[in-house]
């Protein structure tokens, strides 16, 4: 038995077990008191699978985004193009895009396919006008066809303390979105969801991901979270060694 689980991986799950110091939460992120791990590993509970994210500036990650540059360039040289994620290429594509997401998500832990009704309920407009939508990019292959995306958030969570001025649910970019980066004492950008068609992986279209969201958020954002990362996530590996702060979560296992 893992947990905390709310039914399955795709909605909110794990525990957080560390963070920096005066940390707001972001939007989906795993909120808790300190107390709980420490009261699962009493009831028999270890720690199964551990999750991090990095917090790191822009300056921090210059050097990296200069030596990555050629990777993008390379992809771009082959006929592969990006482009911004608006709502309206998301929803132009969702049929697409719920037929790629066991290629995209399927090695995540728990992934549970979702059927077509529900995941046009889940993933319409709702979903995807939280996420900035020109720092947010979606890539495709030389035929057209999509190859991999990168969401990107504004850091909601001063919208949301305390019981908030907004529903978590009735959050959007185009309403809330000014608010919150003026409410910041940093601009904040949450790096969440990303992924790679699985038959392009190692190819390099993670990294030309990566870099594309920072060059089109550089000028919104100052501070970036590369949230909710698997430890063991070759995604990590961009900004490792750059990030001052990291935020850690586990998912435990109970023997039944």
């Amino acid at each position: 038995m893992y947990g905390p689980v709310n039914f399955n991986t795709y909605g909110d799950y794990r525990l957080k077990l560390s963070s920096e110091p005066g940390a707001l939460p972001f939007l989906g992120e795993p909120h808790n008191p300190a107390r709980y791990p420490a009261l699962l590993e009493t009831h028999g509970a270890i720690l199964d699978q551990s999750y991090l994210t990095q917090v790191f500036s822009s300056a921090d990650i210059r050097a990296k985004r200069e030596r990555k540059a050629h990777v993008r360039d390379g992809l771009c040289d082959q006929g592969f193009t990006f482009a911004p994620l608006t709502t309206a290429v998301w929803m132009d594509r969702l049929r697409e895009l719920h037929g790629l997401a066991d290629s995209i998500f399927g090695d995540n832990f728990g992934y549970t396919p979702l059927p077509w009704p529900l995941f046009e309920r889940a993933c319409g407009p709702g979903y995807i006008g939280r996420a900035d939508p020109n720092a947010s990019v979606i890539c495709f292959d030389t035929a057209g066809d999509v190859a991999g995306l990168f969401l990107v958030y504004p850091h909601y969570g001063g919208l949301l303390a305390g019981g908030g001025v907004v529903a978590a649910s009735e959050i959007s970019f185009a309403a809330h979105a000014a608010d919150a980066l003026a409410a910041a004492a940093q601009p904040t950008a949450v790096m969440k969801t990303v992924g790679v068609r699985h038959d392009l992986r190692r190819r390099g279209v993670m990294d030309a991901l990566v870099l594309e969201v920072f060059e089109r958020g550089d000028e919104r954002y100052d501070r970036w979270f590369g949230a909710l990362i698997r430890a063991d996530n070759p995604s990590r590996n961009f900004a490792d060694g750059s990030h001052p702060d990291e935020r850690r979560y586990g998912l435990y296992r109970l023997e039944t």
